[in-house]
């Protein structure tokens, strides 16, 4: 027995797995986590294997997952970053879309596991301390080192070799970086020459054909996580289109929500979810792909555990994106973890033609038009805009569509902008004499940005601001960018510039312009020519390969002038900055019922630019 407990004493202690390490060493603080306390990996029981893939014991080298928002997912990577320094410590990289995310996780996330985990608290020294090895983008550790970098800077993706590397939301990273290739590809090179290497590469899908983390997944078993039906025993994962529910349009309420086995058709309460997920097994539904080494896992948010985000409020979110693109995307790609795929089928411009209306340009034609924007399109020998009134529903009227004639740049130019300048002190009336004026002014800054930076920086950005068009954007504003333009010494400080993303806004638009009269979204025109409606649909949507060999979607022109196209769009994104998009029905009425007259052009600073 002596012997025997000499021999057991000189066995080297198991190393855990991933999810054994969170659940005894892991705590979570109010600073980062709505659940502060103890990990539990029993609250998100999907995430066991994933996590467990990433560590030691498991001969698996490349972990993907396509996943819904909210989940739990990003949070099994911080586990195994605080794994990693603990009980496995080597080089490790982990990189987010950007620096600015970069910061903004290490300081939430990262940091505060630091210390709150008493296991960890000792190993990495406080980041002000002298010689601490803790920054913001390197966390040194007994053993290792943990770099944390944007997928936009090239430099920090092709330094020191790693052997762990973490990839999140790999559908944000650009494209190219830098002329040097895909930042994916880049990155996973400097885990080439660690045999027992680690890869887990997670994001929420974007758009169908830009995605990056579909095929990825698709080039895997694909495994989903299937639940016993508390009726029937058999086995199933969830799917949208199995969800029941009663919805009350006028209250925004879903009632009697429950899902719908897809073997015995009985229906199963949310409350059940618990229990169900508590026996839930990962099943390769790809068996044919099955690679010991790379395996692919797809989670949406019908699994999200309770307390989280509901079955209800899933449909409530469903309901209210039901012909709204950017939000029925935004549904696609974060609740249910799927590509959304726009159409770019272009409409008929013909049909568009005919179906003009007998209305006055120039005018408002009717009392529902609650506020107007305006798009500006800048071009070397003129301005070209238009005016659009929005109503209840995303409705819109077009008010007028202008070119104003003159060179932006170089002498006599300050003719053009002062005929810009006009365009936002005109008012309009509406048929119960309300007085209208433009709102706001989305100006595109892609050409002649100084003089763009110039004009607009005369005006609070509340009425005018300058934007860029980007056709990877998911979303129809970004947060905006402040630039500073110099011109023959004379300075604009304080402009930013917002970037929209017109791929999102013209898949939006052709559906709007494919809908019935009454229906949301529905677009009013009056009697313009053809060249207006052949430019308004003068661009369709392909998909293509990059010079890499990656699959990219593009828009195509199929008629020589699209000026009207992106202006509409333009217009479409300063409603959204008005704040369109999350209107309710009370706040159409106050806007339909204000009775401010027009808004004063107030310039926000003097300037002798255009002297």
């Amino acid at each position: 027995m002596l012997i025997k407990g000499f021999l057991d004493a000189l066995q080297p202690e198991p190393i855990l797995s991933v999810s054994q390490w969170a659940d005894q060493n892991r705590l979570l603080d109010s600073k980062s986590s709505a659940m502060p306390g103890k990990y539990r990996t029993s609250i998100t029981p999907f995430l066991k294997e994933i996590m467990d893939h990433l560590g030691e014991y498991s001969p698996v080298e490349e972990v993907i997952v396509m996943k819904g928002a909210q989940l739990g997912v990003t949070e099994a990577g911080i586990n195994w970053i605080g794994y990693t320094i603990d009980v496995s410590p080597c080089p490790m990289l982990f990189v987010e879309p950007t620096k600015e995310v970069v910061e903004l996780v290490s300081k939430t996330r990262i940091q505060p596991m630091l210390e709150s985990s008493p296991s960890l608290a000792h190993k990495v020294k406080p980041p002000k301390s002298r010689d601490s090895g803790n920054t913001l983008t390197k966390k040194e550790f007994p053993g290792g080192i943990l770099r944390l970098a944007g997928a936009n800077s090239a430099a920090g993706l092709r330094n020191m070799p790693v052997k762990r590397l973490m990839l999140d939301e790999v559908d944000a990273y650009p494209v190219d970086l830098d002329t040097e290739g895909n930042p994916i590809d880049l990155a996973k090179k400097r885990t080439s020459t660690f045999a027992k290497r680690k890869i887990f590469i997670l994001s929420t899908p974007v758009t169908k054909g830009l995605s990056v983390i579909e095929p990825l997944f698709e080039s895997t078993d694909q495994r989903y996580f299937f639940l016993p039906c508390p009726h029937c025993g058999a086995l199933q994962h969830l799917k949208w289109e199995n969800l029941k529910y009663q919805y009350n349009k006028s209250s925004k309420v879903a009632k009697e929500v429950y899902y719908q086995c897809e073997h015995c058709q009985e229906g199963i309460q949310e409350s059940e979810k618990t229990k169900m997920l508590e026996s839930g097994v990962w099943i390769p539904t790809k068996p044919e792909n099955q690679n010991k080494k790379r395996v692919g896992y797809h989670i949406n948010s019908l699994y999200s555990p309770l307390g989280w985000k509901s079955w209800e409020d899933l449909a409530i979110e469903y309901e209210e994106a039901i012909g709204d693109v950017p939000k029925m995307k935004t549904f696609y790609n974060t609740s249910l973890g799927l590509t959304y795929e726009e159409s770019g089928d272009k409409p008929q411009w013909e049909a568009l033609y005919d179906r003009r209306e007998d209305y006055p340009r120039g005018k408002i034609p009717t009392d529902e038009i609650a506020f107007l924007t305006a798009g500006v399109d800048i071009q070397k020998d003129r301005i070209e805009l238009e005016i659009v009134g929005w109503c209840e529903g995303k409705v819109s009227y077009s008010i007028d569509y202008r070119v104003l004639m003159g060179f932006v740049a170089g002498d006599g130019s300050a003719q053009v902008w002062q005929k810009l300048d006009a365009v936002l002190n005109e008012t309009w009336i509406r048929p119960d004499g309300t007085q209208m004026s433009i709102r706001m002014m989305c100006v595109d800054s892609g050409n002649w940005s100084s003089e763009v930076y110039a004009f607009c920086g005369r005006y609070p950005p509340s009425r005018v601001v300058p934007i860029k068009g980007r056709d990877n954007q998911i979303t129809i504003i970004s947060a905006p960018k402040a630039v500073n333009v110099t011109r023959k010494n004379k300075s604009v400080d304080g402009v930013k510039v917002w970037h929209v993303g017109v791929s999102l806004l013209k898949s939006e638009l052709y559906g709007w312009l494919r809908v019935n009269p009454g229906d949301p979204g529905y677009c009013h025109f009056p009697m313009y020519d053809e060249a207006y409606f052949k430019g308004l649909t003068s661009e369709e949507l392909i998909t293509t390969k990059n010079k890499n060999g990656h699959t990219v979607q593009r828009w195509v022109k199929k008629f020589t002038r699209n000026e009207p196209l992106d202006i509409r769009n333009y217009a479409r994104a300063a409603a959204h900055m008005v704040g369109m998009d999350s209107f309710s029905p009370k706040h159409w009425e106050l806007m339909r019922n204000k009775r401010t007259g027009a808004v004063k052009n107030k310039v926000k600073k003097k300037s002798d630019f255009w002297n």
